[in-house]
């Protein structure tokens, strides 16, 4: 999740042992070696039926009373062997293949060795072990990486994409690592999360569909977080956007924080 959120993607959270709830188009999930039967086989159905699937963690075999069982390994049609970890005399390595070439040699903590059968290797370690593939399952797609990966924004946005789906903002920053979403409530309203953890100013430049948040560039000071009203209903009517936080509601108005529009040259500081 924080590859994909550092990568501008915006995403809920779905229940996958009710099925009254209704999957998104791509399902991502930190997989493990258990994981129960009816959510494995509801999965395999919703990759068959079109879906997409980013399964992260080692693959599951066994259901949650530790029998064995591998629905979506099964429909996959992939292998499972060995898991090989760090040690004193193992230094496990990945690099990507095919699209996944985003990724360099990069040590990792462990990784599980698998059977491609007729999926597409595209995660392997240094001595051309696979441990990550892409596989084709009826009308949908699953792409499952077996090692411990850390954050990798740019590839985990590249297997997305393959799975169908693209960021729902555009972020440009001239500070890496600043952390932009949005929420909304049940009725509509939203707000806009500009977060810069890093000790520097960053100047942000936020857009969705194509149109700049705020009519502008935002300085984000070093250390600081940020609520900004973006179709927001107040008893006085709906701010739009805004680039000012949100400071009280009363009987007389709405009252605002300091402006985080950059200032261009020649303009009033005071406006």
């Amino acid at each position: 999740w924080r590859s994909l959120l550092f990568a501008h993607y915006r995403f809920g959270a779905v229940d996958l042992q009710n099925p009254a709830t209704r999957l998104p188009s791509v399902v991502a999930l930190a997989a493990g070696l258990h994981l129960d039967r009816p959510v494995q086989e509801r999965l395999a159905t919703h990759v068959a039926g079109g879906g997409g699937l980013l399964l992260l963690g080692p693959a599951p075999q066994r259901d949650l009373e530790g029998r064995a069982c591998s629905v979506l390994l099964e429909a996959m049609g992939v292998g499972v062997g060995r898991t090989v970890r760090d040690g004193s005399r193992s230094f496990p390595s990945v690099r990507g293949r095919d699209w996944a070439d985003l990724i360099p040699e990069t040590r990792v903590g462990w990784l599980q060795e698998l059977e491609p059968g007729g999926a597409t290797p595209v995660l392997e370690d240094v001595h051309g072990r696979v441990c990550g593939v892409e596989a084709r399952v009826g009308a949908g797609r699953v792409v499952l990486l077996s090692a411990e990966l850390p954050s990798m924004p740019r590839f985990f946005a590249a297997a997305a994409s393959r799975l169908g789906v693209d960021p729902g903002l555009r972020v440009d920053s001239d500070v890496p690592g600043v952390v932009v979403t949005t929420t909304a409530s049940p009725s509509g309203d939203r707000m806009l999360h500009v977060i810069n953890p890093t000790g520097y100013s960053a100047t942000v430049t936020v857009r969705e569909h194509g149109e700049p948040f705020g009519g502008g560039p935002l300085r984000v000071p070093a250390h600081s977080g940020h609520f900004l009203p973006w179709g927001l209903t107040t008893p006085w009517g709906t701010i739009e956007a805004s680039a000012a936080e949100v400071t009280g509601v009363s009987d007389d108005g709405v009252r605002f924080g300091p402006s985080l529009l950059a200032r261009q040259a020649g303009q009033d500081p005071t406006a």
